[in-house]
């Protein structure tokens, strides 16, 4: 019973990544026009439409991840029973080599499948939020070399969030508790968290985790907070000692956000050394008491991407012109990825920032 209430607590929470995208459709159920929708446009010297392209995939898969090693790119496929989870084709997605990570409760297959962002060369770490028991696969044409096994000795905070990999012995993530930890994989002890301090007055427990929501992104030591329910991003680093420092005073100045107004701001964010990609909704979320299916066909995700420099300074604003979901950056062909989930044919989206 408890296996089964995680792994329901599992697909919620892949629900949850991806929530705000649902959530529009309570937004356009409310008749709302882009005149009250927000942006952030005006701060942006380019501002520019986009057009994606479609990425075809022959393969039936339903996507919900993706991720760039050195030599290729590994789409997570959403599988409800027994089934390979992960699909690995060369770098620029030209040709499908095979696909492996079955779903089940074997030793070496796993139930509540998310994969490590930002793989080590050809290495991809995947974990079982289950069990929060890692594998390590070594990948190259042909197959994916099974390499190691490990856990994440932490008391159980549901699944992990955004996990990364800062070296070979410190991974970076998240919970659903809006903390943010550094752990020691070898040593299998925490070496340090942090939690955004509550600046908005007497909010209760649940009303104070609700508004803190947010995003992480890192690369190479440094990272981005992106806020779903405050117009903020928020930059930090991870220091010699594998402890935390973030940008406390860029949050605080939000301090006097309308907290009440129910606007979801932003939805994913991924970053370079060189880039911040962030994607913003916008719109306030005023029906979410219901959701109707007959209301699918009716979605409109046309949300924005804004192209940031690692100090947040605004560089471009693009505008897709069709449905994009949740976003990841890959920094050889300086694109954006990202799928629609009302697209049949579950095909990838590539945005080009050139």
């Amino acid at each position: 019973m408890i296996l089964n209430l995680y792994i329901m607590l599992y697909s919620y929470n892949t629900i949850l990544r991806t929530v705000t995208f649902y959530v529009v459709i309570a937004v356009l159920c409310s008749c709302q026009s882009n005149d009250t929708r927000l942006s952030n446009e005006s701060v942006f010297p380019i501002v520019k439409e986009a057009i994606p392209q479609k990425i075809v995939l022959k393969e039936y898969i339903r996507p919900v991840d993706i991720v760039f090693s050195e030599n290729y790119t590994i789409v997570q496929n959403e599988v409800e029973r027994d089934g390979q989870q992960l699909y690995v084709y060369d770098a620029d997605m030209r040709a499908f080599l095979y696909s492996f990570a079955n779903r089940g409760n074997g030793h070496y297959e796993t139930m509540a499948l998310d994969m490590v962002q930002n793989p080590i060369g050809d290495t991809l770490k995947i974990i079982d939020q289950v069990k929060y028991k890692i594998l390590s696969y070594v990948l190259d044409n042909n197959t994916a070399r099974l390499i190691g096994e490990d856990m994440i000795k932490i008391k159980s905070q549901g699944p992990l969030q955004e996990v990364y990999q800062h070296n070979d012995s410190i991974l970076e993530f998240y919970t659903l508790e809006n903390k943010i930890y550094t752990y020691n994989i070898n040593s299998h002890k925490v070496v340090d968290e942090f939690m955004f301090p509550n600046i908005f007055g007497n909010l209760s427990a649940k009303e104070q985790k609700e508004i803190l929501n947010f995003h992480l992104a890192y690369n190479k030591g440094h990272l981005c907070v992106a806020f779903r329910h405050l117009n903020c991003l928020t930059t930090g680093y991870i220091d010699d000692e594998n402890r935390l420092v973030i940008n406390v005073d860029r949050f605080k100045e939000h301090k006097n956000d309308a907290i009440d107004n129910g606007i979801l701001h932003y939805t994913y964010v991924d970053m370079d050394e060189k880039h911040i990609i962030a994607e913003y909704m916008g719109y306030k979320l005023s029906m979410l008491s219901r959701f109707s299916k007959s209301v699918l066909p009716m979605a409109d995700f046309q949300l924005y991407l804004e192209c940031y420099d690692t100090e947040l300074n605004p560089k471009c604003f693009i505008k897709p012109t069709s449905d994009i979901f949740r976003i990841k950056f890959n920094s050889k062909d300086k694109s954006v990825y990202s799928w629609d989930i009302f697209d049949k044919d579950d095909n990838l989206l590539k945005i080009s920032l050139e």
